[in-house]
């Protein structure tokens, strides 16, 4: 981890082949700090999006985490249209998962959309999460709306957390209606 930290306050973009290689390292904590350092040099883009459109699940989920660790708001076009698209549930979670950090106002609309009882409880959790971490109205809104449709009590729960955060207080009350 020393050597990572080392080499990454470089900020050399030669060393972006290295810090791909390392996020692949089985020491957790070493893969995320390999991320993290990655995610700060200018030719990382590209590197995380070629193995983003890899098709290899392995490429695609450290890419996605990536984009996540960084806050990457370049990835989330790619993202969002991941999300849209694709079918594999387990890629989808932690893709949600990258959106929630970003806090993309545009992504609500395609997680609502996601968001219903015969998606896995895994991804329902994630998709009412990070459509609590928005704060916008349209998601805090669409949370109540697709609420009663919903079975399982975690994600009800985050139902209703994630309606408030747009609707904090008195000051700015839920609507009436």
């Amino acid at each position: 981890q020393k050597c990572l930290d080392a080499l990454g306050s470089r900020e050399d973009d030669a060393l972006t082949p290295f810090f791909l290689k390392a996020t692949q390292d089985p020491i957790v904590e070493v893969g995320h700090l390999a991320m993290h350092h990655l995610g700060k040099l200018p030719s990382s883009f590209p590197a995380l999006m070629a193995l983003f459109s890899s098709g290899q699940p392995d490429a695609m989920r450290r890419a996605i985490q990536a984009f996540g660790e960084n806050h990457t708001v370049e990835a989330a076009e790619p993202l969002l249209a991941f999300v849209e698209r694709d079918q594999r549930d387990d890629l989808l979670v932690e893709a949600v998962d990258a959106l929630a950090n970003l806090r993309i106002e545009r992504s609500a609309g395609p997680l609502l959309n996601l968001l219903h009882d015969g998606k896995p409880l895994a991804l329902q959790v994630a998709l009412a999460r990070a459509l609590g971490m928005l704060g916008t109205e349209e998601a805090s809104l669409g949370l109540l709306h697709k609420a009663p449709q919903l079975k399982h009590p975690q994600v009800l729960i985050l139902c209703l957390e994630g309606a408030l955060t747009a609707f904090p207080g008195f000051e700015h009350p839920l609507p009436e209606a």
